[in-house]
């Protein structure tokens, strides 16, 4: 994977040019000389988990689940499946 630096002040690349350039590797763009932005291509699980870590909301939900099984313990997928009816395998 290689890294593509892309000039603001040289290049007229429009944002599929970006994206394109982005498959092959993380593209930095830089406007005099310092980076302003990083492109990087994202597949959509990828995406996803991006966009689900992004989520306060969710996040919090998620901390409280790890609190909770720290602090009572889980089922196991034996007993989860005996909850739920289903045979064991």
């Amino acid at each position: 994977m290689k890294l593509t630096t892309v000039a603001l002040e040289q290049d007229k690349l429009t944002l599929r040019d970006l994206a394109k350039l982005a498959q092959n590797g993380p593209v930095l763009v830089t406007e005099h000389g310092q980076p302003v932005i990083a492109v990087i291509a994202l597949d959509e699980s990828e995406a996803e988990a991006w966009l689900m870590g992004q989520s306060e909301e969710l996040m919090e939900i998620v901390e409280q689940s790890r609190r909770r099984l720290r602090d009572e313990g889980g089922l196991s997928l034996e007993e989860m499946r005996q909850e739920l009816g289903l045979p064991n395998d």
